[in-house]
């Protein structure tokens, strides 16, 4: 348990890390979270994703309370349906535990993505008309930008 030291990144805008489900827990990814200002979390909306939220968190509060830092949170509910119960479950304990970290955009169950993905194209190329792009990722990218510019504030 070392002290952590600050590094200049002042000459990035943004660094993207595309980590891996409980990567928290991941001695090797806690110098990327240590890194970062901002965690963006996608959250499927089920029972699952819950438990592994309050496994995320925990060890969010242990890099707090060992380095003296750790990431802004933000989480992004996927594969929303605002039909099933069980969305509407989740949703409700979402916003109970973690409302403060809740995005307001949701992204919608699709066949879009698992489609492009087994195409290997991105969907923006694929079809960058999709609502998807046009809209909730676009909305998405601009509540990153404004919280991003909220933690610079604090910082400056």
């Amino acid at each position: 348990k070392r002290r952590f030291t600050q590094h200049d990144m002042r000459k990035y805008d943004f660094v993207v890390f595309d980590c891996p489900p409980q990567a928290a827990h991941n001695t090797l990814i806690r110098p990327i979270l240590l890194a970062c200002d901002l965690l963006v979390v996608p959250v499927r909306m089920d029972e699952l994703s819950i438990k592994g939220l309050s496994l995320m968190y925990s060890a969010l509060r242990q890099m707090l309370q060992d380095f003296g830092k750790a990431p802004d949170v933000l989480l992004l509910p996927t594969f929303y349906n605002e039909r099933l119960r069980r969305v509407q479950l989740t949703q409700a304990q979402l916003i109970q535990q973690y409302g403060q970290d809740l995005s307001s955009v949701k992204i919608p169950t699709s066949e879009e993505i698992p489609s492009s993905l087994s195409e290997s194209v991105p969907l923006a190329i694929s079809k960058p008309t999709s609502k998807l792009i046009t809209g909730d990722f676009r909305q998405l990218v601009d509540e990153i930008l404004e919280r991003s510019y909220t933690i610079a504030s604090r910082k400056a």
